[in-house]
């Protein structure tokens, strides 16, 4: 990582940037033409991306949204989840809209309203993605709260089991919760797969992404010798993480595949076939065996399964990728799922399956 790592040397850093980013934004009305100091290298972030996409109204970054830089302590944290930036579009909305700040047609506190009164880590750095903190009720309110907590809460179960998967039976340990963080803080409605952007401010995504990535990975897990964080979507593909990771990162894909299976040839082509068993480890699925056809194709762990929906055989699949990262002398690796290009996580009917591949990473020499 070269020197960049004295720039950023902890994770306090990492906190107090987004702090004074995000107060020069309350404090200039989202005109991101008066950002100075630290607040301006986000400017070019905010201009290199929207050049390159243009004026599609869908692609262009919404600065009128509150940046969200992360959610999650990533001092103290249970997995870490990448995503790519905040979905929000042109419309405006109470708890995150610029506009919304000074409102006065709300009586109860709003996550802008909180957010300028305190600090954005006093709300970001909390579990109240996960979990509602007490005096937080109007964050997560079902008909006023934050459109954002229950994207996450429709995810907290997967995380859950992806913990367990990978450091066991944690329920006697320090209560933790997860750490997400956004490539990109500001809003858009739909991220652009154009990244011609990134060498414009490859410094910036280095000092304010990469760097607390590794630096959030070192407290995550508790004690786990291995690593590993979670993103979504297919366009988590190899050639994309290469732009921010460059040689530091290594697409192992191929070889867990081959790991999955001991009895399958060692002459394989790139395209193969085996087909498992696991366990279901009372996912609510009453203990039952899953059978599993594994396919690595087009750089995909591909797995088919078949479920029994109301008595009519369903056909599911779902697509997975895993990274290894290097450069900081521990063993730390990015696990990708996809299905059709989406943004959902996995049903309960692929957590067997998950949980036979995050032990061949963890065994992954």
């Amino acid at each position: 990582m070269g020197n960049r790592w004295k720039i950023m040397a902890d994770l306090k850093d990492f906190i107090d940037y987004w702090d004074d980013v995000v107060r020069q934004w309350l404090d200039n009305g989202a005109d991101i033409s008066k950002f100075g100091g630290v607040a301006a290298e986000q400017r070019d972030v905010i201009e290199a991306i929207n050049k390159t996409v243009g004026t599609d109204p869908d692609c262009q970054l919404q600065t009128k949204h509150i940046p969200e830089a992360y959610w999650g302590d990533p001092r103290k944290c249970s997995i870490v989840i990448v995503n790519y930036n905040p979905a929000a579009g042109p419309t405006p909305n109470r708890h995150s809209t610029i506009n919304c700040k000074n409102c006065t047609s709300f009586s109860a506190m709003t996550l802008i309203k909180f957010v300028d009164k305190y600090k954005y880590s006093d709300l970001a750095c909390t579990p109240v993605m996960f979990e509602p903190v007490v005096g937080k009720e109007w964050f997560s309110d079902p008909a006023t709260g934050y459109v954002g907590y229950d994207w996450w809460q429709k995810k907290r179960e997967w995380i859950e089991h992806l913990v367990e998967s990978i450091c066991g039976n944690v329920k006697e340990k320090e209560k933790r919760s997860p750490f997400s963080m956004e490539l990109c803080a500001w809003h858009s409605k739909k991220w652009s797969n154009d990244l011609s952007w990134v060498d414009n401010v490859k410094g910036i995504i280095g000092d304010r992404f990469v760097n607390p990535l590794y630096l959030a990975l070192q407290n995550s897990l508790w004690d786990s010798e291995v690593k590993i964080a979670v993103c979504i979507g297919s366009e988590f593909n190899f050639e994309m993480l290469e732009k921010f990771f460059g040689k530091n990162i290594t697409d192992i894909s191929k070889d867990i595949s081959k790991n999955i299976s001991k009895n399958i040839s060692k002459n394989i082509s790139d395209d193969f076939i085996q087909e498992i068993e696991a366990d279901d480890k009372n996912y609510g699925n009453n203990g039952k065996k899953y059978k599993y056809k594994v396919v690595f194709k087009n750089g995909n762990i591909h797995v088919e399964t078949e479920i029994d929906n109301n008595g009519k055989k369903q056909k599911k699949n779902r697509n997975y990728r895993v990274f290894m990262l290097s450069g900081s002398g521990k063993r730390y690796f990015i696990l990708n799922t996809h299905y059709r290009g989406g943004n959902s996580h996995p049903a309960k009917h692929f957590w067997p399956f998950e949980d036979v591949l995050i032990n061949k990473i963890k065994n992954y020499p």
